[in-house]
This record gives C-alpha cells, structure tokens and sequence, in this order.
C-alpha cells in the first residue's frame, strides 16, 4: 500500500467516528428535547386543570390536593428522567413546592383573584423551564468533563458541526487532487 492510500484511510475512518458521534449526538439532544417538551406540556396541563375548576361553587379539597399531587408526582418522574440523561433539572424545588401550595390558594373566595395567581404561577413555572432548558442549551458541555478552560476551548470545536465538515471538505478535495 502506498501513503495515499494509507491517508484516505485514516481519513475515513476519522470521518466515520466523527459521522457516528455527531449521529449519537444528535438522537440524545432530541431525546432530551422530547423529554423537556413533555415536562413542558404536563405543567400547562396541569395548571390548564386548575383553571378550569369552578371557583365560585364548593371545592373539595381533599380531592383538588390528592389530583395536584397525582400530576406532580408525572412531573417529578420527568425532571428525574431529565436529570439522569443529561444533569439537568428544569423545575427547582422550590417551583415544585410553590405548585403543592396551590392548594391552601383555592380556599380563598375571590374567583378572579385565585385566576389570577394561577395564571402568574403557571407562566413563571413555564418561563423558568425554558430559561433554565436555554440555558443548559448553550452551555452544555461535550460528553466530557472539561475542567481546564483550554480544554473547553476544544470541547466548543469538537461540539460544532465545523470539524465535521473541515472532514469532510479535506476528503473531497484529497479525492479531487489525488
């Protein structure tokens, strides 16, 4: 074999890894996009529940408290999912506890008041899992964990598509002027 030959070998395989993380990459993104999508939709309907109750008739609470719990607990169970494929919780604690407490919020007597609060705790619930899902988004690191920042300068390249197609481009062109 000559060194042509041993080159676009080494090329080829170089491209290959590179095609198949950059595939695996991509399928993990789009579960843990699905899975905050999901997380997403499960708290509006959760709170699309709760504003749909008739506030100015008798409310059981017993039974609204044993519903929020039974649609946190789904929520939780998907914030864990998050956690375990990526380290990311999208709704802190203290969100969660806040959504509990609604509960103690409907006893109250004014229909449009209660509304009110709901709707204020559904949109900052909401907007603080985009934010934190943003976030996590355009800082998250590569599989690796990087501690030194000129390793995390070469974490950010290996993450692009760039070096794929730098690849890619150096293939083409070996093939062409061979």
């Amino acid at each position: 074999m000559d060194s042509e030959t041993i080159i676009a070998i080494i090329i080829s395989i170089i491209s290959l890894g590179l095609s198949c993380f950059f595939y695996h990459r991509g399928i993990r993104n789009e579960e843990i996009h699905r899975l905050k999508d999901s997380l997403f939709n499960r708290v509006e309907i959760f709170f699309d529940k709760l504003l749909s109750l008739d506030f100015n008739v008798e409310l059981d609470i017993s039974e609204i408290e044993q519903q929020i719990s039974n649609d946190l607990s789904i929520i939780k169970l998907i914030d864990q999912q998050l956690n375990k494929r990526c380290k990311l919780f999208l709704l802190p604690e203290t969100y969660q506890q806040n959504m509990h407490c609604i509960a103690d919020k409907l006893s109250s007597n004014d229909a449009k008041d209660i509304r009110k609060k709901i709707n204020e705790e559904k949109y900052t619930v909401l907007e603080k899992i985009e934010e934190l899902y943003t976030e996590w988004f355009l800082t998250k690191p590569l599989s690796f964990n990087f501690v030194n920042t000129q390793y995390m300068i070469l974490a950010k390249i290996l993450d692009s598509a760039h070096l794929y197609h730098f690849f890619v481009l150096v293939i083409l062109l070996f093939i062409l002027f061979r």
